[in-house]
């Protein structure tokens, strides 16, 4: 986040469902940041997209996402 004063979190979110399928921790670090989600695919569905969100609209939130 771009002030300590924002939290952010991200989540993996099956996209047909939205629903949460990992969840992140919730951070206020102005630093570089990072945490390893893992979550089992639902059979039959291939569509997940990582979700950032920001406690509140005052200040930038940001993510980077990699699969392994």
């Amino acid at each position: 986040t771009a002030n300590a004063a924002t939290s952010v979190q991200v989540r993996i979110v099956r996209s047909d469902t939205i629903s949460a399928m990992a969840t992140g921790a919730t951070s206020t670090s102005t630093s570089f940041d990072e945490e390893l989600l893992t979550f089992t695919p639902a059979a039959g569905v291939l569509d997940y997209h990582l979700q950032v969100k920001g406690s509140n609209g005052s200040n930038l939130v940001f993510a980077i996402a990699t699969t392994l």
